[in-house]
């Protein structure tokens, strides 16, 4: 099996970088929504792994749903189901 870093010439954002602005999101989402009721949404399926970093820094009680879009041609379209 190849390694993804087969097919890449440079990385754009290193992986520490990247924990580290997520980890500064979570801080601010936990800030921002104090007294409120914290629903995230994510978009399958390229979405999961940055939500479950993201609710790993987020100290707040919180709901997760997940919501899969897919393109038709020039438009979208939820999928039902």
């Amino acid at each position: 099996m190849q390694d993804y870093q087969d097919f890449l010439e440079e990385v754009l954002i290193p992986a520490e970088e990247l924990q580290n602005r997520i980890a500064q999101l979570g801080k601010e989402i936990s800030e921002d929504y104090q007294e409120k009721n914290l629903h995230l949404i994510c978009i399958l399926r390229g979405g999961v792994l940055f939500l479950a970093d993201l609710m790993r820094h987020i100290d707040l009680p919180h709901t997760i749903d997940f919501m899969a879009v897919s393109s038709y041609g020039s438009g979208a379209r939820q999928s039902t189901g």
